[in-house]
């Protein structure tokens, strides 16, 4: 019999094996590369005398167990055939059977044993860290930190048993991760989802909406929504002791509904004359009764707003925002017009309620206006320094007030372009001029002049004459009236409109373009009216006329040309129907862009910008 031990132990049987386990896994090349999937034995087989077997081949079965005795061969490689030369031999074990490594690195013990030839295995040696080298092919128990290089790494799916990944991100969208736990529930129409509970399950919140100009909040104060602002810079005086008192009327056009409404006002006191204690001051809306004599209570009823009331001693200014910062006494403004359109003339009634001198003006409404602020106005305003980087595109006009810096130049805008921004190509800007002597007790006391030709031409003295821009649409027709039914026949009452635009010829020649015109007139101390062209009448009247007329007007080759348009008052009720009507204007087109560049004419904007500089 033979019989074989683990290393050179030398059985009773006649023939002994011996074996010695060296040289395993002598790799070279990187860490990474492949497992060998065999193992290198080396022995020697001696005779029981102790000596060598004679050389030959002999037949071997190599087999691995989990168990020192019990179970069945996990692996079983033979019957092979060994050379035996001088007694020495040697085997790669896995050379017609591979070792499964998988069944290796699961195994918590492994157990070697020996059949030779017909013989009984021989008693099972224990296998020791050298053979384990084989689990390497598994990765089994991998615990380290960069030790796998990213390319060594396969992709497909990856199954961590339960364990957990912790990452600082991951990359991807995400959407072919299955297993995730989201919260649970849904929150309803006007809801927000406010944190998730102990159980998973979303906490849900109202939606509260932004307050007023929420946005200036959010940036701290820099950006703030803006309203349109209606002002009336036509003083009113303020006569003595008069309990009809007198009043000045506000126009706020169709600006939708609005989320905040106020009104400014500003009174002084002229010198001599007592203080604004003696002074009332009632706000009336569109639709609200005007003040009447020795109305009781003073400022009662629906759509009016008491403002002042007889306060502030000897003050010789009343200046003041209502309803915020200053309270209106009796009426509620805010609640009346929030979300609603203000829409329509808006009057601030005065009256002086004391003695002191019985003159027509002890006082003067310098001021009134009013803003309001429309929640879809799209405007807004921008405190600080605003820093742009790359380009900046604006599909809308752009009104700057002050200089305006590009390229860290510290020159500011040329007069050329700042004309530009402040009127945009295609507006038609006007000139506006009213003289009152008296009408709808308001008083503007300008220069009075007979025709258009008599009008200031220059940027400077034009000032005299007319003092505010207003604005055509986009052919140049615009009209503005004044007066109305039954003014009387009164020829100590006389006004007048005044009206100059600013019209450039381009080209080399002289061009010939037709004007049409809306004046009044009436034959008596300087109420006529007349069109002119630098200082020259073009067409005029001395007698009674209302209507409109139309004259071709030359303008000078390359020359920028001052249009004026000079309306009187009509008095008489054959004279349209309408005493004391004064209106002015342009119509039919005149000014429609098309035909004008087809004459080479353009709206000069930069002599408006410098009349509003006072700059020739």
């Amino acid at each position: 019999m033979k019989s074989m031990s683990l290393p050179k132990l030398v059985t009773p049987a006649a023939v002994a094996l011996a074996i010695a386990v060296g040289g395993v896994f002598c790799l070279a090349g990187p860490a990474h590369a492949a497992v060998p999937q065999t193992v290198h034995l080396e022995g020697t087989l001696l005779s029981n005398g102790g000596g060598p077997v004679a050389d030959g081949n002999y037949t071997v079965t190599f087999s691995l167990y989990a168990a020192k005795t019990a179970g069945s061969a996990m692996w079983q490689e033979g019957p092979v055939a060994i050379a035996v030369k001088n007694g020495q031999w040697a085997y790669a074990l896995g050379t017609k059977k591979p070792i499964a490594a998988a069944a290796i690195s699961a195994a918590k013990e492994l157990w070697f044993g020996v059949k030779v030839g017909n013989d009984p295995e021989l008693p099972r040696s224990r296998m020791h860290s050298g053979f384990y080298a084989q689990a390497a092919a598994t990765a089994w128990g991998v615990s380290c930190t960069g030790c796998i290089a990213t390319s060594a790494l396969k992709p497909g799916p990856l199954n961590l048993k339960g364990q957990t990944i912790t990452a600082k991100e991951f990359i991807g969208d995400g959407s072919k991760l299955t297993g995730i736990k989201i919260p649970s529930g849904t929150c309803g129409a006007g809801l927000l989802a406010k944190g998730i509970d102990s159980n998973g399950k979303l906490i849900c919140a109202k939606a509260a909406p932004l307050p007023d100009d929420g946005i200036s909040q959010v940036s701290q104060g820099l950006v703030h929504v803006v309203g349109a602002i209606y002002e009336q810079t036509a003083k009113v005086n303020i006569p003595d002791n008069n309990p009809a008192g007198t009043h000045s009327k506000l126009v706020i056009p169709n600006v939708g509904n609005v989320d905040k409404l106020t009104f400014t006002v500003e009174i002084n006191i002229k010198a001599g004359n007592n203080g604004i204690g003696n002074l009332k001051l009632c706000l009336v809306a569109p639709g609200g009764a005007d003040h009447k004599l020795n109305d009781k209570p003073f400022c009662g009823g629906a759509k009016r707003y008491k403002l002042h009331d007889s306060t502030g001693g000897t003050a010789k200014k009343l200046i003041g925002t209502w309803p915020d910062p200053n309270k209106i006494l009796s009426g509620d403004l805010t609640k009346d017009y929030f979300g609603k359109n203000p829409a329509g003339t808006w009057k601030l009634w005065v009256v002086d309620t004391k003695y002191d001198n019985n003159s027509s003006s002890i006082a003067e409404i310098t001021s009134f206006s009013a803003s309001a602020r429309t929640t879809g106005n799209k405007k807004i305003a921008v405190q600080g320094q605003q820093v742009v980087t790359g380009n900046a595109s604006f599909k809308k006009d752009v009104h700057i007030a002050g200089n305006l810096t590009i390229g860290g130049s510290s020159s500011p805008f040329p007069d050329s372009i700042a004309a530009q921004v402040v009127f945009p190509a295609g507006s038609r800007p006007m000139l506006l001029g009213i003289k009152h002597d008296w009408m709808d007790n308001a008083y503007n006391i300008l220069p009075h002049y007979n025709y258009a030709s008599d009008m200031p031409k220059d940027n400077n003295s034009l000032h005299q004459a007319v003092d505010r821009i207003v604005w055509g649409d986009k052919d140049g027709n615009f009209k503005w009236q004044i007066g109305g039914d039954n003014r009387g026949n009164d020829n100590g009452n006389r006004s007048a409109l005044y009206l100059t635009t600013f019209i450039k010829n381009t080209s080399a020649s002289n061009q010939k373009h037709q004007v049409c015109w809306y004046m009044t007139g009436y034959p008596w101390d300087g109420s006529y009216g007349s069109l002119a062209i630098n200082g020259s009448n073009v067409y005029s009247r001395a007698d009674g006329f209302s209507g409109g007329y139309c004259r071709d007007v030359t303008f000078p080759a390359k020359k920028s040309s001052i249009i004026s348009v000079k309306a009187g008052q009509v008095y008489w009720t054959s004279d349209s129907g309408a005493w004391g009507r004064v209106q002015i204007g342009f119509y039919n087109n005149c000014w429609r862009g098309s035909t004008m560049k087809s004459k080479s004419l353009e709206w000069d904007y930069l002599r408006f910008y410098k009349w509003m500089k006072s700059e020739n």
